[in-house]
């Protein structure tokens, strides 16, 4: 057995390797984002952090890497290995090797044990109960999985019930999520993901004032309202929410995605340049990557408007999206990126001169006659001393160096810049991470000139879909101070508080003083004298305090505090959340949206 063993080891390195390119993207906000990022900070890695989205096959190819490297490993690192590892379990399958050992072993599932990975030596197999039912979790990760030859499969149920008292309210906020996770591959070249989602929420106090007055759930499409048969106290909104992709590696070095869903670029907790706050939306994607290079263009079809502007079942107005962005790594800690986004607005169709990948989209936008929104951007990070990131993002909107000079306050100088920094493992605490971050958007960016024929409230190519921002939640004419620290207490324990500090500029009924991107600029109010937080000005301190207990592999018991308020000269604007509660989790990340 002994020999098996050996050679059960020596084939799970080859077996990296068998699912090769590219791969779905680990869901927004699940632990795994977290590792991932820490571990890079560390001990450095091959992956490009600022692109947001990490791939299944980066996570497993980095903890394959420290797993068989760990000199410098801390205690709790191993933890994040081991769940990385058996997340992914798909690219370390030894499928007809393993099946041998099976046989061998009474029918038993072998595994390796990560639970001392000093050396090769201290590899040893774990042997796990027979499955539920014969076929349900023949690993502890996964719900149901399929290896067969040119074909690899998991399927995992997704669960959130949450509630708790809303102790200066009369709602009781509430969350109750089912759904799946479906992802696999074809021939080592094809890759799918698939994720459903059911809801009914009432949302923090806070929250539903934006919903009602966006008429937009944030993250969400169409959704409808809802009250409990039961309790009376008990209503909110009821909606679907879907997500879908699949990919092909046209080369080594190419890859093509097709799907329904969202994107996400920077290294920070918010993105002034694309961020996963508005809903899924339709888009072609291409990944290229060379060399110390990654290049990225995203195609997007978009929607100006939610449906419940628009009432009846008819089509919603479109318009679209084309960005590039390339990274460049210098070294393992340090990356620079270049942002081009452009937002049109065409009768149902797209400008076809913007699908030239590798033209700048200001010349092509002036050739049409300047008609469209263009943003440009850059983003970098770099870690150092062992311990730290410093990561930041600037974005050009329009602006005019006279007129900067000048200090005249013209409204259309905008920009955005957010600067932050990580120190993990804070005082050489292990698993002690702490995260800094500012955020500022001046007045009217990411607005646009024109006007929606079906309601001239909203600008068509604005930097929006379905009513929401595709960068900062706050959109425009707004600071934000976000202080995040988490802590694994242990290999079943996690706290996590966040403190946000914001201010921003909000609008009396009929007025546009720069801070809703909805509205086109040309309802400004001033042509000069435009200044940070003008309007009406609103303050707000928001505290988060988290609880989470591990129950199994991607099962999580939680317990939430939030404590807000908000002062304004605005009567909407002004009120106090204080919250309590907690709930069951099952293969989702949390998702916490706060402003």
């Amino acid at each position: 057995m002994k020999s098996n063993v050996i050679q059960a080891v020596n084939f799970l390195l080859i077996a990296t390797c068998t699912l090769a390119g590219q791969s779905p993207i680990i869901p927004e906000d699940a632990w795994s984002q977290r590792f991932i990022d820490r571990l890079d900070i560390l001990y450095g890695s091959n992956i490009f952090t600022s692109n947001g989205n990490f791939r299944r096959h980066e996570a497993f190819r980095l903890a394959e890497h420290l797993y068989f490297n760990p000199e410098n490993l801390k205690p709790k690192d191993h933890w994040d290995l081991e769940y990385l590892l058996l997340d992914n379990n798909e690219f370390a399958r030894p499928i007809l090797y393993l099946d041998s050992l099976t046989r061998e072993n009474n029918n038993q599932s072998v595994f390796i044990d990560i639970g001392k990975p000093s050396s090769l030596d201290t590899f040893v197999f774990r042997q796990y109960r027979k499955p539920f039912f014969k076929y349900l979790y023949r690993t502890p990760a996964h719900f149901f999985e399929v290896d067969a030859p040119g074909f690899t499969m998991r399927l995992n149920p997704v669960l959130d019930l949450k509630a708790g008292g809303n102790l200066s309210g009369n709602d009781i906020p509430f969350r109750n999520l089912r759904g799946v996770h479906i992802r696999g591959y074809i021939d080592n070249k094809v890759y799918f993901f698939t994720s459903l989602y059911e809801n009914q929420a009432r949302f923090f106090d806070f929250h539903e004032d934006r919903i009602n007055r966006f008429r937009a759930i944030p993250g969400a499409g169409f959704y409808s309202d809802y009250q409990s048969s039961i309790i009376n106290r008990v209503r909110g909104r009821d909606f679907f929410n879907a997500q879908g992709y699949a990919g092909l590696s046209i080369t080594n070095s190419i890859n093509v995605e097709l799907g329904h869903g969202r994107h996400v670029i920077g290294n920070g907790i918010r993105s002034m340049l694309l961020s996963n706050y508005a809903a899924n939306y339709f888009y072609l994607k291409f990944n290229t990557q060379v060399w110390k290079l990654h290049y990225q263009n995203i195609f997007a079809e978009l929607t100006p408007i939610s449906s419940r502007w628009i009432p009846g079942d008819v089509l919603l107005p479109k318009k679209y999206m084309t960005n590039h962005y390339l990274t460049f790594k210098v070294s393992s800690g340090f990356e620079i990126g270049l942002f081009e986004s452009v937002i049109f607005n065409r009768e149902s169709r797209f400008e076809l001169q913007y699908l030239n990948p590798v033209i700048f989209y200001r010349f092509v936008e002036h050739a049409l006659g300047s008609p469209d929104k263009i943003l440009l951007g850059m983003n970098t990070r770099l870690n150092f001393a062992g311990n730290f990131q410093i990561y930041g993002q600037f974005i050009i909107d329009e602006f005019k160096l006279s007129e900067w000079r000048s200090g005249n306050g013209w409204w259309s100088n905008n920009y955005g810049i957010q600067l932050g920094l990580k120190y993990i493992n804070v005082g050489g605490i292990d698993h002690l991470d702490a995260q800094l971050e500012y955020n500022t958007a001046a007045p009217y960016t990411y607005t646009h000139r024109d006007t929606l024929p079906e309601n001239p409230m909203f600008s068509p190519a604005s930097y929006s879909h379905y009513n929401q921002p595709l960068g900062h939640p706050l959109g425009a004419n707004f600071r934000e101070v976000i202080l995040s620290v988490q802590f694994r207490a242990s290999k079943k324990l996690d706290l996590s508080m966040r403190y946000i500090r914001s201010a921003f500029g909000d609008d009396a009924p009929g007025r546009n003083w720069g801070g809703n991107i909805l509205l086109p600029y040309t309802t400004r109010e001033m042509e000069y004298g435009n200044r940070l937080l003008q309007g009406e000005r609103t303050d707000v301190s928001l505290l988060g305090l988290d609880a989470t207990y591990v129950l199994g592999h991607n099962i999580f018991l939680d317990v939430n505090a939030l404590f807000r308020k908000s002062n304004s000269t605005l009567e909407r604007n002004t009120g106090t959340t204080n919250y309590i509660g907690g709930g069951l989790r099952m293969n989702l990340g949390v998702r916490n949206i706060d402003y």
